[in-house]
Order: structure tokens, then sequence, then C-alpha cells
């Protein structure tokens, strides 16, 4: 049954939905804008609990935008409320998203041993797809450690848990993690293996964003080959489509990446032109293009 008094509720969840829309197609401002209203709102009606889940999903917006210190801020503060409440599978989830913030920020212990507690909540929640979904993610952890070993374990057993669970769009990025790792050792062809493997799933489930990521892989994977002329194209064609979105910040990642290929390649005009673009690009929209968004390919 409708009741008026439950209309800025109703106004605060669509807000909450509506922030998590914006920061999908990187428009941080909007974002920022709608969670920080969906947050005074709960926070008037007294609901800690909606609030504090409200601030983790802001934290993502600020996580995406490097602003690694506001994230953890909310992270922590919804951590505190959440747990207070006994929501496990809330704290579960956050606990995942501090581990993804910590291994960015390259506090990989710190990482590690917050998915550790995310995947033993999943598992006493009997929530099959949390499990795999922290195996990949601990698996990336682990691949910023440094540690490829422990790495490709967490990732083939995530891998394998999404197959039975048939879900194609984590296969995929299960599949991009895995050959992120084993190109470490300079084992291309398997990586290569992988990568096709899983741009074929993205095409089939039509996953542009997905689609767009891979064929940025394929540049950074090119690009460690020194196979230039591919580099660019995959680069391009990756651009193009986060355009076709309207992501213009990983439009502007990418574009400075294919500008470190003609840095590499001796065009220093290309490459100053290509340079400047991306920054301005990623300035206008509140992103980054240093060396660190790399890390993000695994936290989408």
């Amino acid at each position: 049954m409708f009741r008026r008094r439950d209309i800025p509720r109703y106004i605060a969840w669509a807000l909450n939905g509506l922030g998590d829309l914006q920061r999908g197609q990187s428009k941080w401002q909007e974002a920022i804008d709608s969670f920080t209203e969906c947050i005074q709102i709960f926070d008037q009606l007294g609901d800690r609990l909606e609030s504090a889940r409200a601030r983790v999903r802001f934290g993502i917006v600020y996580r995406d935008q490097c602003l690694y210190g506001e994230a953890e801020r909310l992270y922590l503060n919804g951590l505190g409320v959440i747990r207070e409440s006994g929501d496990r599978r809330w704290e579960a989830r956050t606990l995942r998203q501090l581990g993804v913030l910590w291994r960015n920020m390259g506090r990989t212990k710190q990482a590690i041993k917050a998915l550790n507690e995310a995947q033993e909540i999943f598992e006493e929640l009997v929530d099959r797809r949390g499990v795999a979904v922290v195996l990949r993610n601990k698996g990336d952890a682990y691949r910023r450690a440094g540690d490829y070993k422990a790495a490709l374990e967490c990732l083939e057993d995530a891998l394998a848990r999404f197959q039975e669970l048939e879900d194609r769009r984590w296969q995929a990025r299960s599949r991009m993690s895995i050959a992120d790792t084993i190109r470490h050792a300079a084992r291309w062809e398997e990586a290569d293996a992988h990568l096709k493997a899983a741009s074929e799933i993205l095409q089939e489930i039509d996953d542009c964003p997905g689609q767009a990521r891979v064929l940025r892989t394929f540049g950074l994977f090119h690009t460690g080959q020194r196979h230039w002329k591919q580099a660019i194209e995959a680069y391009q064609e990756s651009r193009t489509i986060y355009e076709s979105l309207g992501d213009r910040a990983w439009a502007g990642r990418t574009m400075a990446e294919e500008a470190a290929v003609h840095q590499a390649m001796g065009d220093e005009e290309t490459w100053r032109d290509l340079r400047r673009r991306a920054e301005q690009i990623c300035r206008d929209c509140g992103a980054r293009t240093d060396d660190e968004v790399g890390l993000w390919l695994t936290s989408w």
C-alpha cells in the first residue's frame, strides 16, 4: 500500500540507482550529487543502514577517480554501521570493495585479508557467486603482490565456478585476469587464447563496455610484445567504443596509452598531441591518466 510518508524513501532509492547509472557513464559530478542527496534523505529519515549502504556505493565513484582517501572513508564509515546492524551480506560486499580499493592502492596484505573475510562470509551464506567474485579479486590482489602462482590458482578456481554458474560475463572477466597474470611469464600464446575467448563471449552477450576493455587489454599485450601497429589499432577500436558509450574517462585513458606507444616508436609529435588531448579529456571529467588505471581493468 502506497503511503505519502514513504515518498522520501522512494526518492532516495531512485537517487541511489541513478548514481550507479551515472557512475557507469563516468558522469562523476552527477553521480556525486545523486549519492550525496540520497544519503542526506536517508539521514533525515534516521535510516542508518540504508545510508551506510549508499555510502559504500558512493565510495565506488571516488575509487574510480583514484580518490582513494575519500573512497576509504566512505567504505569504513559504512562498514561500521553495517556490522552493527548484523547485515552479513552487505558486510561481505563492503569488505570486497575495500579489498579492491586496497589492492589498487598497493596495500596488498590488507586487500587479501579483507577479501578472505568477505569470502568466509559468502561461504557462510552459501553465496556461490559471491565466493567466485571474491576469488577473482583475490587473484588480482596476489598478482599485484607479485605472487603469480597464488594469483593463477584463485583465478582458475573463479573461472571454474563461473562456468558452473553459467555466468558468461564473469567468465570473460576471469579470463582477462588470467591473461593479465600469465603474461608476466611471457606466456603470450596462452594469454592470447584467453583474451580471444573473453572477446567472443562479450560479443555474444553484446557487452559493449566489456568489448572495449578486452580491446584495450589487447593493446596492452601488443605493446608488451612491441607489436606497435596492432597495439595502436586495438587502442583506437577500444576508444571508439568508449566514445560511442559516452564514457569520456576511459576514452581519455585509452588515448593516453596509445600515446605511450607512439612515444616508444619515437614519434614525438603524435605522442605529445595525443597525450595533451588525453590529459584534457581526463581533467574535464575528473579522471587520471597515469599507470594506476591499468589496475582498474580487473575491478569493473
